[in-house]
């Protein structure tokens, strides 16, 4: 796109801002974000939600892992797939201290993975 602005020091600020500006900056109107969903974005999430969306995402990940065996497999392999994108090689980096320890009060993870 020609005058499309440099976005990637976004990344750098805040990968959820990066995915929010590229969104916005889309060249068909009809393929932007409405003000409702810029306004619902995680960019715009406190820490209370974030934590409430780690946590029901990882429970929807063990209840399909008991329900449904088979698509467990592919579902985690593409969520997998794009996590080095999202949070890097060390997702403990990219996460807040706080928000890490209020989770592990409910289950444990390996920060190696």
């Amino acid at each position: 796109m020609k005058n499309c602005p440099a976005t990637d020091a976004l990344k750098d600020v805040s990968i959820d801002a990066w995915d929010l500006v590229l969104s916005m900056l889309r060249r068909n109107p009809k393929s932007r974000p409405t003000a409702a969903q810029i306004c619902n974005h995680p960019f715009f999430w406190n820490s209370t939600k974030r934590l409430a969306f780690l946590c029901e995402f990882s429970d929807r990940l063990e209840t399909d892992a008991e329900t449904s065996p088979t698509a467990d497999g592919f579902d985690r392999l593409l969520i997998e797939r794009k996590a080095s994108t999202i949070v890097g090689t060390s997702w403990t980096k990219r996460i807040d201290p706080s928000l890490i320890n209020a989770v592990q009060k409910f289950r444990s993870y390996d920060t190696s993975s």
